[in-house]
């Protein structure tokens, strides 16, 4: 490309527009030129940052690299646009990958010539930090959006796999209860038997009736354990409600439920709560039944989890907030217990985990609070903890919960 295409390329970038043309030709000779094809590479994150690249023709991807590993796209560039500017700044190493998306030309500036031009030009430095301040604010936005957005996603997979999972449990343990059912029956029919046949004959007192009197009571015990098992299976596979949502006092009922859980565990929860003015008085149209079902496992978790010794407590926030933008409130659970581990913490809601499988724990209260949070209810749950300084269950659902559609 001849030097005076190179310059009118130049006077289209925003912050080379003030050069004089002596100015331009100094530029066009100090710097090289580049040409590749669709799909090179220019440049990889923790490159060394030593050169500017303007774009003459084609157009760049530039991508980074996610919290997980992920690369993400932040920008496309086009002819007129410019990257890799850290190198005129502070230099170090390149914070992004650049790739060419069709065949591309690029002008390249060294940073000890582009810092001579600079001397020359105090307008140019001007308009450089102001074209630099403006890319950067783009390119954090795109980052935040592109982040938030990986991140949805991973949730939304990580939930279709539980449900799926559930699913799939929730499909056998309906094959395997049948028959089940039927071996309870006949154990019920055989102990009623037995006992209107042998009750009042000395048959009653011989250790072979006592035996066969435990093993049916046995089998009946296990088969309402089954049948309970089988219902947490069946909220770990919900779908949207699709009865209209009930009309009540958050508020209240929150309260009713927490009240409701103390009573009939004859627990010594001791629970304070803390209601934001601002929230008291105000309806919600959502489904009681499926709140208190999340609210009694989170309880349930703090008194077998969270103090192993001494009276169980918790601080009860509610608070009126938004949740995509609706009306919505806000559940805050917080004690000051053991807390939990970073790695469990990050196993917390899968299905089946547990660290409490030796006193009859079988690991699906959260993952059962977060099926009917997220997608039953349509809310969304946050858990933070730590060893520390305890276990937070903050939990937001919408001030209206639109039946059989999840958010």
């Amino acid at each position: 490309m001849a030097d005076v295409e190179i310059e009118k390329h130049l006077l289209a970038v925003p912050f080379l527009n003030h050069l004089n043309h002596a100015q331009l030709q100094d530029l066009t000779k100090a710097g090289t030129l580049l040409s590749v094809e669709g799909g090179s590479v220019i440049f990889q994150e923790d490159d060394p940052a030593d050169r500017l690249f303007i774009i003459l023709g084609g157009s760049v991807r530039v991508e980074g690299r996610a919290y997980n590993g992920a690369d993400i796209e932040l920008s496309t560039l086009e002819a007129g646009d410019f990257f890799g500017e850290q190198a005129l700044t502070e230099g170090g190493v390149r914070t992004a990958t650049v790739t060419a998306l069709k065949p591309s030309e690029f002008f390249i500036l060294s940073r000890k010539d582009f810092v001579q031009i600079l001397t020359e030009s105090p307008a140019l430095l001007s308009d450089v930090i102001a074209g630099i301040s403006r890319k950067l604010e783009s390119a954090n936005a795109n980052t935040l959006r592109k982040v938030l957005e990986t991140h949805q996603m991973e949730l939304n997979l990580e939930r279709q796999h539980h449900r799926a999972v559930a699913r799939m449990v929730t499909g056998m343990s309906q094959e395997i209860l049948r028959p089940l059912e039927m071996i309870q029956s006949m154990s019920m029919v055989l102990s009623q038997d037995l006992l209107k046949e042998y009750l009042d004959s000395p048959v009653a007192e011989g250790q072979t009736f006592r035996q066969m009197m435990d093993a049916t009571h046995l089998i009946q015990s296990q088969m309402e354990r089954l049948q309970d098992l089988f219902k947490i299976f069946q909220y770990l596979d919900m779908e949207p409600m699709q009865e209209p949502p009930q009309t009540s006092i958050f508020v209240n009922t929150v309260k009713d439920i927490v009240d409701l859980y103390r009573l009939e565990n004859h627990s010594d929860l001791d629970i304070q709560f803390e209601v934001n003015p601002a929230a008291e008085h105000k309806p919600w149209d959502g489904y009681p039944q499926l709140l208190s079902e999340v609210l009694n496992r989170v309880l349930e978790n703090i008194e077998q989890h969270a103090y192993p010794e001494g009276i169980p407590k918790a601080v009860l926030a509610i608070k009126p907030t938004l949740l995509n933008n609706r009306a919505a409130y806000e559940i805050v659970l917080k004690d000051q217990g053991v807390g939990i581990s970073e790695e469990n913490l990050k196993r917390i809601r899968e299905p089946f985990f547990t660290t409490a499988r030796e006193r009859g724990n079988i690991g699906l209260g959260l993952a059962i609070v977060d099926t009917l949070v997220t997608f039953t209810l349509q809310g969304s749950l946050e858990i933070n903890a730590s060893e520390e300084t305890g276990t937070e269950v903050r939990i937001v659902l919408p001030r209206l919960t639109r039946a059989g559609k999840p958010v």
